[in-house]
C-alpha cells in the first residue's frame, strides 16, 4: 500500500512540475476540478486515475499542449493500475490465504 502511495506521489509530483502550466493557461475548467495545476490537485487527480476513472479529464489538457505527454500518463496507468494495484490485491490475497 505505501508502494502505491509513493508511486502517486512520485508521478503527482512530476505531473505538477511538466504540466501545471497547460493547466493553468487552459480556459477549459473541467468538472471535478481535476487537474495538475496545484500539487494537492494532481494527488487528487492521480488518485482518480489510478481508479481508471475520469481519464479524459485529467490527460486531454495535457496531452492537447504537448503529443509526447502520452507517456507520462501511460507509464503511470501501467505502472499503478497493473503492477501496483495487482501487488497490493497479491499481497492482500496471500494474507487471507493464511
Amino acid at each position: 500500500l505505501l508502494s502505491v502511495f509513493m508511486l502517486v506521489l512520485i508521478f503527482a509530483w512530476g505531473g505538477f512540475l511538466l504540466f501545471s502550466p497547460s493547466y493553468t493557461d487552459s480556459s477549459d475548467v473541467t468538472n471535478f476540478n481535476v487537474d495538475l495545476s496545484s500539487f494537492p490537485r494532481a494527488l487528487q487527480s492521480l488518485f482518480v486515475l489510478l481508479t481508471c476513472a475520469n481519464f479524459p479529464d485529467v490527460a486531454l489538457p495535457a496531452i492537447s499542449s504537448s503529443r509526447l505527454s502520452v507517456i507520462f500518463f501511460v507509464a503511470f496507468v501501467v505502472a499503478g493500475c497493473w503492477l501496483a494495484q495487482s501487488l497490493v490485491l497479491a499481497t492482500v490475497f496471500a494474507a487471507f490465504k493464511e
